[in-house]
């Protein structure tokens, strides 16, 4: 079974979001969100974090559509992959987010925090998420 802990990323044109596993994979942890707008140089702290952490793996959010065809937002994502993995070497895996973002705006709304709290927060709530689902099926691989 392998170890060492996973960054999951939830790309978007504003804002990305990172959360993390411990290093046994077996839990997934909200970690921050990258406000582009104000952070030009965010792959150089995507790879502060891979280095802090000891990051042994990068999953990023793969946002097919409903009916699993890609999008504008998927061929973004590619890009921005292709980004990563020049300043990088690590594995980089996309996986399925399909209802991530969904599920983590119900999660804190089923909490009592607003929409206008969730801006800063909902992306790194959806990388975990996304995370979550990636730990579950990999679970003992």
């Amino acid at each position: 079974m392998e170890e060492g802990r996973i960054l999951a990323i939830d790309y978007g044109e504003v804002r990305i979001g990172l959360a993390i596993s411990d290093p046994l994979r077996i839990f997934a942890f909200p970690l921050m969100v990258i406000d582009l707008r104000k952070n030009a140089d965010f792959i150089k702290t995507i790879q502060d974090i891979i280095k802090e952490k000891e990051v042994k793996k990068v999953i990023i959010g793969y946002p097919l559509k409903m009916d699993g065809s890609e999008g504008i937002q998927a061929e973004k994502v590619k890009g921005f992959i292709e980004e990563l993995k020049a300043e990088i070497n690590l594995d980089i895996e996309m996986v399925d987010e399909r209802l991530t973002t969904t599920v983590a705006q119900r999660a804190l709304t089923d909490i009592g925090i607003g929409q206008k709290k969730q801006r800063g927060i909902i992306d790194k709530i959806a990388a975990a998420k996304l995370l979550e689902t990636y730990l579950e099926l990999n679970k003992g691989k």
